[in-house]
C-alpha cells in the first residue's frame, strides 16, 4: 500500500512539475496580451516548468510579448498559429526543465524584441526556420556562450525598403 501511495504521489508531482498552459486568448482589452493571466488555459502566466502551448485561434488573438516576460520551460507554436514579441518584449525560454527543444515552431514568430533560449539538450528551435520573422535578437546561450541564431542585416534594394532578412 505504501508503495502504491508513493509512486501516485511521484506521478502527480511529475504531471505537476512540467504542466501545460495553453493560451487561449481574447480578455476584454487585453485580447493579445502575453502578460495576462485570463489569456491562459490555467489562469496564471506560464513559468519556467510550464510547456506553453499556442494553438491555432478562430478569434484571430494571438499572444504579443510587449515587455520582460517571465522565463518558460519550452514553446510550442502550433500550425497556423503565431507569436508576436514587440520591440519592448524579452522571452526567455530555459530548457534546463525539459528533455527536447527550447523552441517547437510550426506556426510563425516575428520578433522584433528579444527571444533568448538557454539550457536545451536537444537543438534550440525545432521546426521551420523560415517561419521565424526576426528583426531583433535571437540567441542561444550555452555553457560555451552566446550562439545567434537568427539576424538581421540592413542594406538598400530599393527606395522605400531598408531592410532584408538574413538566416
Amino acid at each position: 500500500m505504501k508503495k502504491m501511495l508513493f509512486t501516485i504521489a511521484t506521478l502527480i508531482s511529475c504531471i505537476a512539475a512540467f504542466s501545460q498552459n495553453i493560451w487561449i486568448g481574447g480578455t476584454p482589452g487585453k485580447e493579445t496580451d502575453w502578460m495576462e493571466a485570463r489569456n491562459w488555459s490555467r489562469g496564471v502566466m506560464p513559468g519556467i516548468q510550464d510547456d506553453v502551448i499556442i494553438p491555432y485561434q478562430w478569434n484571430g488573438y494571438y499572444p504579443k510579448v510587449q515587455r520582460v516576460a517571465p522565463t518558460i520551460g519550452h514553446l510550442q507554436i502550433g500550425p497556423g498559429a503565431q507569436l508576436v514579441i514587440a520591440k519592448t518584449g524579452v522571452l526567455v525560454i530555459d530548457g534546463s526543465y525539459k528533455n527536447n527543444c527550447g523552441l517547437a515552431l510550426d506556426g510563425s514568430l516575428h520578433n522584433e524584441g528579444a527571444l533568448v533560449i538557454t539550457a536545451t539538450l536537444g537543438p534550440a528551435i525545432e521546426g521551420d526556420m523560415q517561419k521565424l520573422d526576426n528583426y531583433g535578437i535571437c540567441s542561444e546561450i550555452t555553457d560555451e556562450g552566446h550562439v545567434t541564431l537568427a539576424t538581421t542585416i540592413a542594406f538598400p534594394l530599393e527606395p522605400g525598403n531598408a531592410l532584408a532578412k538574413v538566416n
